[in-house]
């Protein structure tokens, strides 16, 4: 479940109460949910899958210096 502090980017206040009205789940690690998979599968699925679009992961690709 989202926090408050999550809620921000959500213009319209009917949708900040309707997900402030949902049953809160507490974050279940996907370690123990999908057992078997690379840590760092898991790593980017946590990210893909946060809430607030601002703290999400982005396909943005970043070029290096050499």
């Amino acid at each position: 479940s989202p926090d408050d502090s999550d809620l921000g980017f959500l213009r319209s206040d009917n949708a900040r109460k309707y997900v402030k009205q949902l049953p809160h789940v507490p974050k279940q690690p996907f370690a123990e949910k999908i057992p078997n998979v690379s840590p760092l599968a898991i790593d980017l699925a946590e990210r893909m899958l946060v809430f607030d679009p601002s703290k999400r992961i982005t396909g943005k690709s970043r070029t290096l210096s050499i």
